[in-house]
């Protein structure tokens, strides 16, 4: 018996054509930095307008940024 296995793909993951450095100073480029559009609908999902996010190992900030512009505050 053959099975046929059915692709998925989750366009709302497409970010090929975003763009990735929206509202990012880059001040330095960094080869791992979180996409904005991922913390985004993170903090969508899961944050607390007027809460908190606390980001030990910031990076360059990607999430502490879109935590401001969602209307938290942030530490990073």
């Amino acid at each position: 018996m053959y099975i046929e296995s059915l692709k998925y793909r989750d366009e709302t993951r497409d970010l090929q054509n975003s763009d990735t450095k929206e509202y990012m100073p880059c001040f330095h480029i960094y080869p791992a930095m979180m996409i904005p559009q991922i913390a985004r609908k993170l903090l969508k999902q899961y944050g607390i307008a007027g809460g908190w996010l606390l980001d030990p190992y910031c990076g360059t900030g990607t999430s502490l940024i879109e935590a401001s512009l969602f209307g938290m505050h942030s530490v990073g």
